[in-house]
This record gives C-alpha cells, structure tokens and sequence, in this order.
C-alpha cells in the first residue's frame, strides 16, 4: 500500500514539469517502485498496458523537460498520488477542454479500475468527457518500452572499416545466422518484462536487412506466415536502406491501421552496427 494519504496538488511556481513531477512523488513519499508497481495494478485491471509506468519511464518524466506523459499515464499518476487529473493535466498546460489532443482510453460505460476500489480511482465525469466514439477515434500506438542490445564480440559483422581511400562498408555472411540464434532469448526477455511472449504480439514492425535476415528472422522468431509481410514489401519497393528504413514500415503500418485495434501489442524493431539491435513495444 502507498503510504501517502494527502490529496491535495502542492504548487511549484516557475518550476518544469518535470521538476514538479518528481517534487509531487517527493511530497507523497512514494518510490519510483511503488509507482510501477500500483500503475501495473492499475494497467491489469483496465486491460490496456497503457496505464502502466516503468521504472525507466518514470524516470525519464522526471528527468527530462521535453517528454511529457499521455492521458493513460496521467490517470495513473492521479490515482497513486491521490490527486485530481486535471491539476496534473495543468502541469503540461493542457486543459480539459482540449481532449481532440487525445485519444479515447475507455469505453465510456466502463468508468472503474475494479469494482471494489474507492472512489478516489474511479473515473471523474470529467474523463468520461474525454471518451469519444471508439469507432470514430484514431489510434495512435503509444510507445510502453524501449531497450537496445549490443552482441558481445560482433564488431566484424557490420559496420565501416577506415581505409586510405575512405569508408568500406563491413557486411558479414554471418548476420543472417546471428539474427536466427541470438535475437529470440533477447526478444523474450524484453517482452517477458510485460509479462508477453512472442506469440502475443499482434504487430512485427522489423527493418528489412536483406532476404536472408528476414528468413532468419522469421525462422528464428518462431513468427507466423504473413508475420514480416511489410518488411518484404519495403525491401522490394526500396532495398536494404539501412536500420532506418524500419520507420518506412511503420509509417505503412499507421496507414493501414487508421484506426488501430484496442489493446493490439507491436514490436518495432531495427538491426545495426557491431551487431547491435533496437526493440521498441508499442500498444495501440
């Protein structure tokens, strides 16, 4: 249990958002664990990962002036620290009157976490006012984590040799077998941190390397047919352009999915130097 009782929102005139945010965990004597811990609570019992807030995530609301919460973590933030949403809201100037910003996190006739929860946690008939239509909302996927994972003594597998005469791109035979072995137990572990697997994801956002890395992949990843069907399509349309043509895929994937599938899981992934990859979870 949280040991703060206080319900009312301290004022920082003149501080950042970010300043005041860790000022107001401060005030209710509440640890970056004890806030992941309750905003999974929270998350499970709304069935959207979206309300939950890693210790990393915190951490960066915290520290970082530019990256600002979304309405799901918001609501979180309220429910633990026991204050209203819309004075958090007002910590990034948001009003509530500005809710075309956001996009729905409920449908309107659910406005509790749990049927047995006080009152403080449940949804004010303000938020219920910022629920619209789910068949008329857009849903943007929202990023839940991020890792990146360097492979130990991989340097000669890709990246550039300096020579003489300039850069000489370094491009291993051995990519392909490194992708099929070594990306499965990493990839388990980041999605084993939000209690998925691999079968649980509904979206593969993965940067094509070339057709042997996408047959590596699929192989290695146990994926379904179909599961990499966009990476194919770009690597046809565009070629290998290097890890950054993942955000090709991504952007085909946002067209496609206009209005996205609540509670729908993606993996957006990219592959680089020395051999190095990037994981992104996305939750629409």
């Amino acid at each position: 249990m949280l040991r703060s009782r206080h319900r009312r929102l301290l004022r920082w005139d003149n501080m950042p958002p970010n300043w005041s945010l860790r000022a107001l965990r401060n005030s209710r004597n509440v640890t970056v664990r004890e806030v992941e811990s309750e905003s999974r609570r929270i998350a499970e019992a709304k069935g959207d990962m979206r309300f939950y807030i890693s210790n990393a995530r915190l951490t960066q609301l915290e520290s970082n002036l530019f990256t600002e919460p979304s309405l799901w973590k918001l609501f979180s933030l309220s429910a633990i620290y026991k204050v209203r949403l819309t004075e958090l809201m007002r910590l990034y100037n948001v009003e509530a009157e500005e809710s075309d910003k956001y996009t729905a996190i409920a449908s309107p006739d659910v406005t509790c976490l749990l049927t047995d929860m006080p009152d403080s946690y449940r949804m004010s008939e303000m938020l219920r006012g910022l629920v619209k239509d789910p068949d008329k909302t857009t849903l943007l996927p929202r990023v839940i984590d991020s890792q990146s994972h360097f492979f130990p003594n991989t340097e000669h597998i890709m990246g550039w040799d300096v020579t003489d005469s300039g850069f000489r791109v370094l491009l291993s035979a051995d990519i392909a077998g490194l992708a099929q072995s070594e990306v499965r137990p990493i990839m388990e572990d980041f999605l084993g941190r939000h209690d998925l697997t691999i079968a649980d994801i509904d979206h593969w956002l993965v940067h094509p390397g070339g057709p042997k890395v996408i047959e590596a992949l699929e192989d290695g990843l146990g994926l379904p047919d179909k599961a990499l069907a966009l990476s194919w399509e770009c690597l046809a349309e565009a070629g290998n352009i290097s890890s950054a043509s993942v955000l090709l895929i991504l952007d085909k994937t946002m067209k496609r999915l206009p209005h996205g599938k609540p509670g729908d899981v993606g993996v957006l992934m990219a592959m680089g130097p020395a051999f190095s990859a990037e994981l992104v979870l996305l939750q629409w």
